[in-house]
């Protein structure tokens, strides 16, 4: 683990990534630290890369041909040698504060399911633990902006691991 990150506290410096490419990057490094019953919300505004890093999130994890649920609103996949399931949703479509949809959530997380969700922020009410927010934010042609923060002491804990695989992965290829 690079040395410089040490304890992180829950809000974590914004990580700039230069190439598309470095959306997978980190995606991967999220996959290893999902476990059971964390909500991750993804935000960001439309092709910021949230369907992006969710798809690289899925790959990590063994899960084929991942898109963006638009329409039907979760889609559930099974991962190869892990105890949960990843619930993918998009609640971009979600109009107001959607009871059936959110109750639907709130099972998933408490099945033990992780729930990787693009426009989170639409969750009025999401849970106050075991859960991650990133916001992606575009900056220009190719480069984003990624902020993360945790909820809960094993939200942060995890978020903290994979936050510095992902440093150690940007130093290692000199992108930052």
């Amino acid at each position: 683990m690079n040395s410089a990150c040490g304890k992180l506290l829950g809000k974590f410096p914004g990580i700039l990534s230069p190439l598309p490419f470095a959306t997978s990057k980190i995606g991967t490094a999220l996959a290893q630290a999902l476990y059971p019953g964390l909500s991750v919300l993804l935000s960001g505004d439309l092709g910021a890369g949230k369907t992006a890093l969710a798809r690289s999130v899925g790959e990590s994890l063994g899960v084929s041909r991942m898109k963006s649920p638009t329409f039907a609103i979760e889609a559930v996949h099974g991962v190869p040698g892990r105890d949960f399931s990843l619930v993918h949703c998009d609640l971009y479509r979600m109009s107001g504060d959607d009871g059936a949809v959110l109750m639907s959530l709130e099972e998933r997380v408490a099945d033990g399911d992780a729930l990787l969700i693009e426009w989170g922020e639409r969750w009025q009410d999401p849970p106050d633990a075991d859960r991650w927010d990133i916001n992606i934010s575009i900056l220009g042609e190719g480069l984003r902006m990624f902020e993360l923060s945790a909820h809960g002491d094993r939200a942060v804990s995890a978020l903290s691991g994979a936050y510095c695989g992902i440093l150690d992965i940007f130093l290692k290829e000199a992108w930052i």
